[in-house]
């Protein structure tokens, strides 16, 4: 049987070496307790951007597109020399899902809930993200808003356009 802990900590938000210390720390504490598995959540390194939360009663989001690049810049490259050799082989890692593998993922819970996409709408979305690392976060956020933004049964290109562009890299 394998000893497994879900990590119930703050993150350290937009500070990556800080982040990465404190994940270290975490990860030593569990190990001295006897803990095998140590699981984060999602987007613990950099932190989930908490000011959205305080922006959605009123929609206005604004321009985001700086705070995406924040964390972009903020997230962990798993390939990084000093978090391969701190963390080792225990690491796991989860390669960024191809443009079919983000189509599915998107398709299926919608196609679940009756939920339809505008033509077009899902392939601009997954070409806006694209392959590259922390794009899921980024991805999972935009579906939300634009479930959030919907018309009837329909997510529709004018919200996304109305969202700005995610992409972090534009």
């Amino acid at each position: 049987m394998v000893s497994v802990a879900a990590v119930q900590v703050p993150s350290v938000s937009y500070d990556l070496p800080g982040g990465l210390a404190k994940g270290v720390e975490v990860i030593e504490q569990a190990a001295a307790e006897g803990i095998e598995l140590v699981v984060f959540p999602e987007a613990w390194l950099t932190g989930y951007p908490q000011l959205v939360w305080y922006m959605v009663p009123s929609n206005d989001f604004g321009d985001l597109s700086s705070v995406y690049r924040r964390m972009f810049e903020h997230s962990v490259d798993v390939t990084h020399p000093e978090f391969g050799a701190r963390l080792g082989a225990g690491i796991v890692n989860v390669t960024p899902l191809t443009a079919e593998e983000l189509e599915s993922a998107a398709l299926r819970p919608a196609e679940e809930q009756g939920i339809a996409f505008e033509p077009a709408l899902l392939g601009q979305l997954i070409a806006d993200v694209g392959n590259q690392p922390g794009s899921l976060p980024l991805f999972q956020y935009a579906l939300t808003e634009l479930f959030d933004r919907r018309t009837g049964d329909t997510l529709t290109a004018a919200s996304y356009r109305a969202m700005g562009i995610v992409a972090p890299n534009n």
